[in-house]
């Protein structure tokens, strides 16, 4: 999962093992760059929302009772945010940041020959 406000970035893939199921992303300056797969049931909900017009697809969203549309790239971080609740067990936007647990993994040390030897 990836999101960057500057230029509205949002992207996430999900594998099960080496399988690639489902992958997107896009910005406000490069469009829908990846989509591939068939849509999770995160997205279903929010394609749900949606509608094509000359090709493209806006996210209707109601904000103080009136329905507002946003591009793909003003409403990714809602794809990332409902995807997140699939590994933290709820969205990461409604989490304290000391919530989330991480761990860090360090690089297995080189051979000494290939220290040596740079192979």
């Amino acid at each position: 999962m990836g999101l960057h406000s500057v230029v509205n970035y949002y992207g996430y893939a999900l594998f099960q093992g080496t399988t690639l199921l489902r992958v997107r992303a896009g910005s406000a300056d490069d469009g829908v760059i990846v989509d591939q797969g068939a849509w999770l049931p995160e997205e279903q909900q929010l394609f749900a929302k949606s509608i094509v017009r000359d090709g493209e697809r806006f996210f209707l969203q109601e904000i103080d009772g009136t329905v507002e549309e946003f591009d793909h790239s003003a409403y990714g971080e809602e794809f990332v945010f409902d995807l997140s609740r699939r590994f933290f067990g709820k969205r990461i936007d409604q989490m304290d940041t000391w919530e989330i647990e991480m761990e860090s993994f360090a690089a297995a040390p080189k051979p000494l020959w290939k220290r040596l030897f740079g192979k």
